[in-house]
């Protein structure tokens, strides 16, 4: 779905201004396809230059009332017949499941129970879109809420497997399962040793007789790295040698300065 073909669905019933597309945007098409008003006005002058729509009245303050052309009816019907709808690639959320088994069973159940949670507040959501609504004989009433009906089962059939998934942490088979993973993360864990600390590098002979002088190019900039940030540099490098300063480091680099 996009933009365009949701501008065109909505004039197809009667023409409307960009005022009144945004209310039934917000009324009927936010939970499938939410749309700014920059954006909507954006599409309806596009609409406008590639014939598509056209303006039928002008109205106080600059208002315009736009309606469906017989192009804009061709190209909206071509696309509920012949494009296939999209459907997501990713599911963030499934992907997931499947690693659980490396966190603690509890942690795996709290995952799901809060899974469950969420799309029982999703449907409750829904449910008072149903109640809230006034359901009339319009074609976007009518379905809509055949729209909304998937949006009822959908959340229900999430917060039903959910709660199913999470009792099976518990069955014999995940728990093995968790069994296997647990001991693969306790060998990582046995495997991990503090890295061996370099030795300190030591200046020239002749450049602890002569105190070395502090210039502009010395002083690090806001932007250098932090000698002490892990993050930022590798821990076993030189320059972090245990017992040297800052200044001594940045000496020993340079090497003895000339007379």
């Amino acid at each position: 779905m996009s933009l365009r073909h949701a501008v065109l669905g909505l004039l197809a019933e009667a023409p409307a201004s960009g005022y009144d597309l945004m209310k039934l945007f917000d009324a009927s098409l936010s939970h499938v396809w939410p749309a700014t008003q920059s954006q909507v006005y954006g599409e309806l002058n596009k609409l406008t230059a590639a014939g598509f729509v056209e303006v039928v009245a002008h109205g106080p303050r600059g208002r315009k009332e736009y309606a469906l052309t017989r192009e804009g009816l061709s190209e909206l019907q071509q696309w509920l017949v012949e494009v296939e709808p999209s459907r997501p690639q990713r599911h963030d959320m499934l992907l997931r499941v499947f690693f659980l088994g490396v966190l603690t069973p509890l942690e795996a159940r709290m995952y799901l129970l809060h899974q469950a949670e969420r799309a029982a507040r999703a449907r409750t959501g829904y449910q008072q879109v149903l109640d809230g609504a006034d359901w009339d004989d319009e074609m976007i009433s009518v379905y809509g809420r055949i729209a909304l009906e998937y949006g009822l089962r959908m959340t229900a059939m999430q917060e039903e497997w959910a709660r199913w998934a999470a009792d099976e942490i518990n069955s014999e088979r995940a728990r093995k399962a968790a069994e296997s993973a647990g001991t693969v993360a306790s060998e990582l864990s046995s495997k991990a040793t503090p890295k061996d600390e370099p030795e300190p590098r030591t200046a020239a002979p002749n450049s602890a007789s002569k105190p070395p002088s502090t210039s502009a190019s010395d002083v690090p900039s806001p932007d250098a790295p932090s000698w002490n940030n892990p993050s930022t540099e590798d821990s076993s490098s030189d320059d972090n040698a245990p017992g040297d300063s800052a200044q001594e480091r940045r000496t020993a680099a340079a090497g003895p300065r000339k007379k």
